[in-house]
């Protein structure tokens, strides 16, 4: 895994310990390992991007055998075995459960015996030993033993009966807790994919501690925590906005939420005593910006005001004011001569302010160099018809 790869739904991002860590779209993070037969909204978001990866068609109401099915699916098309629960348990379960019907058939036999028994000793006696008393009694006692069998026998089968049942509903419980499972250890569940890896820090055989990297879903936005109290006043929900990454890039934005503790307004906010007031501003870009600019710090630039076109500007530091109270600029000419020439100031921002000379003798034009406090120079230029403020 590398800085700025993309991640797709179903895709392993990390193994760790040899199992794998899958990326799935969800809103929910994973909570609890998903078992056999559990319902919920976390089941939900799983059957959803099953069905998204083209793995589930059915319908189920839970963690039932088509959602285990495609779970298992996704495991064996990355090259994982699937987690299963309660297999062991489903096989005694059902082992106890054959040996309960084999001992209710035995207990059967056992009564068709008994009635067998019972059926014979109750034969009439013929001939002399019908007026035999030794075997009269002896008919009647096998007749009464033959009854007391047969009782215990059938009392048997009713325990027997019975046996078969609660095995029966143990194995059936046994078997719909058994299957496939879902840990929620090998899922991480991003918002809106594809998402792009950022601030990768492991590799193969990196020990399983600490931040392994960021996922990055959407697009970074660039969030200003303090504010000037001018500044702050005047910033509102809407405004244009552009944000220069570190990598140079230079993205169109606009502000989508001013805060001041934890208020959220739209409107100027009141006047603050203080020059920094910490009001929390987020301006999120029109397009993607890299991942790879997650946590670093971009510069950010709110047009709070704009011109009808472009106009000619110098850095706010080469107007100075001169002795008759009126703003000026020096401007050097190529042999080093130096004129001064008085100006209006107009639109100000990023440390830029617009100028125009008040008396038709003097000329400014664009590409003029023009001192800059103790002699530092600067060059005029025209810039687009907007004025901005700029922070960090």
């Amino acid at each position: 895994m590398k800085d700025g790869q993309a991640i797709v739904s179903g895709q392993v991002v990390l193994e760790l310990s040899g199992r794998p860590i899958f990326v799935l779209p969800g809103q929910l993070p994973a909570y609890r390992i998903i078992m056999p037969g559990q319902g919920g909204p976390d089941v939900v978001q799983l059957q959803t991007a099953l069905r998204g990866l083209g793995l589930l068609r059915a319908t189920e109401g839970g963690m039932g055998p088509a959602t285990q099915s495609a779970l298992a699916s996704l495991y064996r098309g990355a090259g994982y075995s699937p987690c299963t629960v309660g297999e062991d348990e489903a096989t005694v379960a059902a082992d106890a459960a054959s040996a309960a019907e084999e001992a209710q058939i035995q207990a059967q036999d056992a009564v068709t015996q008994a009635q067998t028994a019972l059926r014979r000793a109750r034969r009439p006696l013929s001939g002399s030993a019908a007026a035999d008393p030794s075997a009269v009694q002896a008919r009647a006692d096998g007749i009464e033993d033959a009854l007391r069998s047969l009782a215990a026998s059938q009392r048997a089968l009713v325990r027997a009966n019975e046996e078969v049942v609660r095995a029966r509903k143990r194995s059936s419980t046994a078997s719909a807790a058994a299957g496939t499972c879902f840990p929620m250890a090998e899922v991480v569940y991003v918002p809106t994919l594809p998402a792009r890896a950022a601030n990768v820090s492991v590799g193969l055989g990196s020990p399983g501690t600490g931040i392994a990297l960021d996922l990055v879903s959407g697009s970074p936005v660039a969030v200003i925590s303090e504010l000037t109290s001018a500044s702050s006043s005047d910033v509102t929900v809407g405004m244009r906005a552009r944000i220069l990454a570190s990598d140079g890039a230079d993205h169109a934005a606009k502000v989508t939420s001013v805060t001041y503790g934890s208020a959220t307004f739209n409107e100027p906010a009141v006047a603050d005593t203080g020059s920094v007031r910490p009001v929390r501003v987020v301006v999120t870009p029109d397009g993607a910006i890299s991942a790879t600019q997650l946590g670093t710090q971009v510069r950010v630039l709110i047009h709070l005001q704009g011109t009808a076109s472009e106009v000619l500007n110098v850095a706010v530091g080469a107007v100075f004011t001169n002795a008759a109270g009126s703003s000026s600029i020096a401007v050097q000419a190529s042999d080093g001569s130096v004129r001064i020439v008085d100006v209006a100031t107009g639109a100000e921002g990023d440390g830029r302010v617009q100028v125009t000379p008040t008396t038709t003798t003097e000329t400014l034009s664009a590409g003029d160099v023009v001192l800059i406090g103790q002699g530092d120079q600067g060059r005029s230029t025209t810039s687009p018809a907007t004025t901005e403020t700029s922070h960090w």
